[in-house]
């Protein structure tokens, strides 16, 4: 919404842009913040450590960890295996 005062100035529709911005980038910080909150725990651990900057970071963070994680696992399984 652009409002312009008498004198030509713009100043009420910049302060309804600024405190647009600052509401984005409040429910940007919230969505990334509940993301992190609700991986398992050990996943939440390394992801906060990476301090991910955006949601869409920490989803690839997450993400690159998992494949991490699953490739361990199966190498642990298939060890496990040829020991016995």
């Amino acid at each position: 919404m652009l409002i312009q005062t008498i004198d030509g100035s713009k100043s009420v529709a910049k302060k309804k842009n600024g405190e647009l911005s600052g509401r984005i980038a409040a429910m940007q910080e919230l969505a990334l913040h509940h993301f992190v909150i609700g991986l398992k725990p050990q996943l939440s651990t390394i992801v906060r450590c990476r301090d991910p900057e955006t949601l869409n970071d920490a989803i690839n963070f997450a993400i690159s960890e998992e494949k991490i994680m699953e490739a361990s696992r199966k190498r642990y399984n298939i060890l496990k295996v040829k020991g016995r």
